[in-house]
């Protein structure tokens, strides 16, 4: 009895960081984490479910959120990026001719294919019955519809309307149709480029 009288004078955080009597300190520990587990076994059991709980939910977000953002980022490559992007820092603008740029990348092996692109800002309008609607800064991508169709998928997204673009036509996506009040292919789309 006087053993375990002496073991509630000791400072248990000193006795953790190696006090004299430490050993004493983290005895009284286990005999506190042991009366805790038997004698309070439902607070016991509460407290083994919550830490198994918890694991289980960091583990889950880990491996969901990761899977999105693997799906991401292969989406991304598949339909807008790419997996390499040739640029000029410069001036934004390659000054060769862009058949020459792919020639050149399509003559290494590893190149499955390759499709020039030419990103802008611009201003997309068009008239719907209640007036004209226009959004501003939208980003927009000028492709090569022959080399296109061969290195992004892209194409094969088109939901409405024909996946073969010719000159003068533009794809839009869902959420920009929608914003613009377009019922759907045929409809008249202005565009006017205002940054390259």
């Amino acid at each position: 009895m006087e053993r375990f009288l002496e073991a509630w004078r000791i400072n248990p955080l000193k006795g953790l960081l190696g006090s004299r009597r430490g050993s004493l300190a983290v005895g009284y520990l286990f005999l506190l984490a042991r009366r805790i587990l038997f004698k309070r076994k439902s607070s016991a059991l509460t407290a083994s479910m919550a830490v198994a709980a918890t694991i289980f939910l960091i583990v889950f977000n880990g491996v969901v959120f990761g899977g999105v953002l693997n799906a991401i980022h292969r989406d991304l490559g598949a339909f807008q990026y790419g997996h390499l992007e040739v640029i000029n820092e410069k001036e934004g603008l390659i000054d060769k001719p862009y058949r020459q740029v792919v020639a050149a990348l399509m003559s290494h092996p590893l190149v499955e294919a390759a499709a020039p692109r030419l990103e802008a800002l611009t201003e997309v309008s068009h008239l719907t019955s209640s007036g004209v609607k226009t959004l501003y800064e939208v980003r927009t991508f000028g492709v090569d519809p022959v080399l296109e169709s061969r290195a992004s998928l892209i194409l094969q997204s088109v939901v409405s309307g024909q996946p073969e673009l010719s000159k003068n036509m533009v794809l839009l996506g869902g959420d920009l149709a929608e914003d613009l009040g377009v019922t759907g292919p045929g409809s008249l789309v202005k565009v006017k480029v205002k940054r390259l």
